[in-house]
C-alpha cells in the first residue's frame, strides 16, 4: 500500500528553513565557504583559451592551485613553506652568467628598470606581499630581469634578479648578500 507524506512534511521538504531539525541557523553557527575565489578559466584547447586563462581578468592558475594545495596541506596538519621544494642540493646546480656582471646591473639594467640596484627600499615596499610583478628581457641572450625588494636582517634593498626558469632554487650574489647589509654600510 502506498502512503503519501503529510502536507507538513511536503512543506518542510520545499522549505527546509521552516523545519527545525534541518535549520542550520538553529544549531551551532558554522561558516561554510564553498567558493573562496573564482576558479581559473577553462575551455577547449586553443590559443584563445590560454590567453583568457592567463589574462589579468582571471585568477592566475599557478597561484590558485598552489594556494589550494597549501590549504589542503594545512588541513592535514602539514607544515607549508613557499621555499620547501624537497631534497634539492644547491651544489647540484651550477650556472655561469657571463653577459650580466655586477657593473651591468648597476648601470644599464638599473637605467632600464628606473630603480638603482641595491637602493634602499621603503618600509612599505619591504612589507608588501607581491603576487604578480613586472620584469623585462635584457641582452642578446634574452635574460629575464625582475626587480624586487629583498630584506635581510631588518634592512631592505632593491635587487635585480636574473630569472633562470631551470634553477631549482633562488640564488643571490655575494655583492647582494654581504655588501649592503654590513654593519658599517
Amino acid at each position: 500500500m502506498l502512503r503519501l507524506p503529510s502536507r507538513q512534511a511536503l512543506k518542510d521538504l520545499r522549505n527546509p528553513l521552516r523545519n527545525p531539525l534541518h535549520n542550520p541557523l538553529r544549531g551551532p553557527l558554522q561558516a561554510r565557504h564553498l567558493h573562496d575565489e573564482p576558479v581559473p578559466f577553462s575551455g577547449p584547447p586553443s590559443y584563445a583559451t590560454l590567453a583568457r586563462r592567463f589574462s589579468s581578468l582571471n585568477p592566475n592558475p599557478i597561484s590558485f592551485f598552489a594556494r589550494k594545495e597549501a590549504k589542503e596541506a594545512i588541513g592535514r596538519g602539514e607544515f607549508v613553506d613557499i621555499h620547501d621544494i624537497g631534497g634539492v642540493d644547491p651544489k647540484d646546480y651550477d650556472v655561469s652568467i657571463t653577459d650580466v656582471v655586477n657593473d651591468t646591473l648597476h648601470s644599464e639594467i638599473s637605467k632600464l628598470a628606473g630603480i638603482p640596484c641595491l637602493k634602499e627600499a621603503t618600509k612599505e615596499e619591504a612589507d608588501k606581499v607581491v603576487e604578480d610583478t613586472s620584469g623585462f628581457v635584457y641582452g642578446r641572450k634574452y635574460r629575464m630581469i625582475l626587480p624586487c625588494v629583498l630584506g635581510i636582517e631588518e634592512k631592505a634593498r632593491w635587487v635585480h634578479f636574473i630569472v633562470d626558469s631551470g634553477a631549482p632554487l633562488t640564488y643571490i650574489s655575494t655583492h647582494v648578500s654581504v655588501h649592503p647589509y654590513r654593519k658599517n654600510a
